[in-house]
């Protein structure tokens, strides 16, 4: 079971009893960056736990981020190393507040479900994790990444990735003599 504490800003928040979940109770009235203080109880096999919390206000999440194109396109060998990177996505946030303009990237699994590459959730780079293993009936990867930001509520944008495998292999090499060019 969970409650607050009949103290300080209580009266501002309120909490379910079930899951513990804290939600506001009325209008907040203080102004960005100031913070209300509340205490939760959790009741618990005859045990009583208390937790002071500090709940920060900040503002609320206007814009989503927007990638620079809705499809990246790059191209890998299929003998490339594991760790090389294909390409770089990037999105934008144009919410004024920081920590609401903050981009993170995720790839959609479903779209790789062998886990071939992986991404950087910071930086949107994308490499390869695994060594490939080219079916001629597969010449183009398509991916899924997802943009979130850090606000509240979170806000996101979705592009498609499209890498093609080139499958040229051995070395070429070409023979000249002065009438014919041969190629082996």
């Amino acid at each position: 079971m969970y409650n607050l504490l009949d103290v300080r800003d209580h009266t501002y928040f309120s909490m379910d009893s079930s899951s513990g979940n804290i939600s506001t109770a009325k209008t907040i009235e203080k102004k960005v960056g100031d913070t209300y203080e509340i205490i939760a109880v959790a009741i618990s096999q005859g045990e009583t736990k208390l937790r002071q919390l500090q709940i920060t206000v900040t503002d609320f999440n206007i814009h989503p981020p927007v990638f620079e194109h809705d499809v990246y396109r790059g191209e890998l060998h299929v003998r490339s190393k594991v760790g090389v990177t294909v390409l770089r996505v990037r999105a934008l946030d144009d919410d004024p507040v920081p920590y609401n303009a903050e981009v993170y990237y995720k790839l959609d699994d479903p779209k790789d479900p062998r886990g071939r590459f992986s991404m950087d959730p910071n930086t949107g780079v994308l490499t390869l994790a695994r060594s490939l293993e080219m079916s001629p009936s597969e010449p183009i990867v398509e991916l899924g990444v997802t943009a979130v930001d850090g606000g509240s509520p979170k806000r996101s944008d979705y592009a498609r990735i499209e890498v093609l495998i080139k499958t040229i292999s051995g070395n070429l090499i070409m023979l000249f003599n002065e009438r014919n060019h041969y190629f082996t």
